[in-house]
């Protein structure tokens, strides 16, 4: 380290490469440093370009629905209240995270000490009988991607959570019943992946077969923007979840402010309330949050990481640009596309492909210049 005597000492020569040195340096690095870090987001997937392209195999779902069915059974069978879930992950093993804790479990189930969660081998499912009925127990679950590694726990301070802990190995289906978080779930970060995210919520509960006739209400969103919802006003959406008639889904384009937002957490936070809330958007008080990412993951204190492009749609999306959707498949003659309602034998609708090109029929320059003049002549 130069000290400020050694610093005056130094020939005013010197003065001027170390600062002329200092000042290069400082340009290397905000060059670089900028140029790296955009060269990795550039290495990053975008998953929200590819993912609606592929269709979800129907198996699975009715994999799930097994897994769930089998789930309330072995409680009836035992003379068990079914407790509800939180969430609920598929995978080898079957881990259930209780809405309300129980211990001493129906068989063939193990449970934590605590008696939050539930865990047995899905060999051991499918030995349970299932009966006809699937009821309302989960009108509102869905898949919200599969595990990416070891999970965390929640966050302590997510009492919405009632004890979610996140332990399975990944590549495991995680499911969760969106009306126990009490509250509105918040999904942030890039929009085009909010609102991907947001369609396959909606897409599962039109599709699975335990959610069919659950309704999807959306407040501020053009019709189709996340396939198919009922749009209504905030208060009509207000009103249905007070209401409580059946159990629902709600999707706010953003959030709600004022008396609405107390009208709405009022509401969620009613007894035996069996309505979710999505708000495409930060939220005050949210009670479940998810971070949304182009690359198909997601982050969420309550769930840990996830990929949310692991959840494929019951109908592909096609999703590329009107530039590349115009574009013809490689190998292919673009000269040769036939015009509609041309028979093969014209490929063009100018003409014939064996036709040379017509000559321009219009007077050459001298010959209306001489056209001009013989009509003077005349005249």
């Amino acid at each position: 380290m130069i000290t400020a005597s050694e610093w005056s000492a130094i020939e005013p020569l010197d003065h001027l490469a170390a600062t002329i040195a200092a000042i290069l340096f400082v340009g290397a690095v905000a060059f670089t440093v900028p140029v790296f870090v955009g060269r990795r987001r550039g290495q990053a997937p975008d998953a929200v370009r590819w993912a609606d392209g592929s269709r979800r195999e129907d198996a699975a779902a009715w994999g799930v629905d097994r897994v769930l069915r089998a789930a309330r059974t072995s409680c009836v069978q035992a003379g068990f209240v079914f407790p509800g879930i939180v969430r609920c992950t598929v995978g080898v093993t079957i881990d259930l995270d209780l809405a309300a804790p129980t211990i001493g479990p129906p068989a063939p189930w193990t449970t934590t000490p605590d008696g939050r969660v539930w865990s047995t081998s899905m060999a051991s499912l499918q030995a349970i009988g299932l009966d006809d009925t699937r009821g309302e127990d989960f009108a509102v679950v869905v898949a919200l991607g599969t595990t990416v590694g070891a999970g965390q726990p929640a966050d302590a301070g997510a009492s919405a959570a009632a004890g979610v802990t996140a332990g399975a190995t990944a590549g495991a289906t995680v499911l969760a019943d969106l009306r126990r978080a009490g509250g509105p779930i918040q999904l942030t970060g890039d929009a085009d992946a909010v609102r991907a995210v947001a369609r396959r919520i909606v897409d599962q509960l039109h599709t699975d077969p335990w959610s069919m006739t659950t309704p999807v209400l959306s407040v501020g969103l053009r019709s189709g923007d996340l396939g198919t919802t009922a749009p209504v006003s905030l208060a009509d959406g207000i009103a249905a979840v007070r209401e409580n008639s059946s159990p629902g889904l709600l999707v706010l384009a953003s959030a709600p402010r004022g008396a609405n937002a107390t009208a709405l957490s009022a509401a969620l936070a009613l007894p035996g309330n069996r309505w979710a809330v999505i708000v495409l958007g930060r939220v005050r008080h949210g009670r479940w949050s998810f971070d949304v990412s182009r690359d198909g993951t997601m982050s969420s204190p309550e769930f840990g990481d996830l990929r949310w492009a692991d959840i494929a749609l019951s109908a592909p999306i096609d999703t590329r640009e009107p530039d590349e959707a115009d574009e013809p498949p490689a190998g292919r003659d673009v000269r040769a596309r036939r015009a509609p309602g041309l028979p093969a034998a014209y490929p063009d609708q100018r003409g014939r492909s064996d036709q040379r090109p017509r000559r321009d029929q219009r007077p050459r320059p001298d010959q209306r210049g001489r056209r001009d003049r013989t009509d003077r002549t005349s005249a």
